[in-house]
């Protein structure tokens, strides 16, 4: 029940609260179904660490990215995962891939950092830059599918938000967006 969780929201052990609360519904009769009823109708499984518990797979940043500007993926995708540690069917053993912490590194950074760049200037931003400047992060997040900027990532994106592209790239490398 723990991986599962883990999996889904954020990572615990299994003496976790939360674990002790899944368990009846796994318990009754080791059916899953009610075990994923469960974690999906938890009052955790809705909140702020659940919201930014995991991060974001290679794939899920590549592929996310790509959907929210609508542009469309090219040979360079294959690079840019590949750069990233995530070849798509090619998983380092048969458990697929490790989580969270693995795909966080400076060579993944720098690698994020590029993929955005290239992003941001691939991609048709007139909708972004017809808005006022102070409206663009906000715009932005509901593009990303992003509920809120934390403090510090919106103070940031709102002193580069003249340049939209900038600030397209930096939104696409900030935490907020890297974590699920």
């Amino acid at each position: 029940m723990s991986r599962l969780w883990s999996h889904l929201a954020y990572p615990v052990d299994p003496t976790d609260p939360v674990v002790g609360d899944l368990a009846p519904a796994y318990a009754a009769d080791l059916d899953v179904r009610p075990l994923l009823r469960a974690i999906f109708l938890h009052r955790q499984f809705s909140s702020e660490q659940a919201r930014t518990g995991l991060v974001k797979q290679p794939v899920e940043y590549v592929v996310g990215a790509l959907r929210a500007l609508r542009v469309a993926a090219d040979t360079k995708t294959l690079d840019v995962l590949h750069q990233l540690g995530q070849v798509p069917f090619a998983p380092p053993g048969v458990g697929g891939w490790p989580q969270n912490g693995y795909w966080l590194s400076t060579a993944a950074s720098l690698a994020r950092l590029r993929f955005a760049n290239a992003l941001a200037n691939a991609a048709d931003l007139q909708e972004l830059s017809a808005l006022p400047g102070s409206q663009r992060p906000d715009r932005l997040a509901r593009l990303l599918s992003i509920v809120r900027w934390s403090a510090p990532t919106d103070a940031v994106l709102r002193r580069v938000s003249g340049d939209p592209r900038t600030l397209v790239a930096l939104a696409l490398t900030s935490p907020d967006y890297v974590v699920n």
